[in-house]
């Protein structure tokens, strides 16, 4: 994320708006580091300030927190398979399609 996820979005003149991780200090200095909005351990106050999620976690993590993006409504993109058949979330709401950013463990 540190090294290839968060200045490549940026370079493109992408907008990251936060960063989420497992413990809030290293998300929040991963923020700071990187100018971003804010850096969280909520993962429900960054799915309500987010347009799409982007989830780059290890394979076990992944699907939970697709999953819960998804049933906000919010488009995700996963950065690699799932490696588990796709009933995890429900059907996507009408009127959405698509994927991108969100940030992940600070490491």
């Amino acid at each position: 994320m540190r090294n290839r996820v968060l200045p490549g979005l940026l370079s493109l003149s992408e907008t990251v708006a936060g960063v989420w991780g497992r413990d809030a200090q290293r998300a929040r200095a991963l923020s700071d580091e990187y100018d971003i909005g804010f850096g969280t351990d909520d993962y429900d106050a960054l799915l309500g300030s987010v347009d799409l999620v982007y989830v780059a976690k290890p394979m076990a993590a992944r699907a939970p927190l697709a999953g819960a993006a998804h049933r906000a409504g919010l488009p995700v993109l996963v950065e690699m398979p799932l490696g588990l058949p796709l009933p995890i979330a429900p059907r996507t709401p009408p009127g959405r399609r698509g994927a991108v950013p969100h940030s992940t463990n600070p490491t």
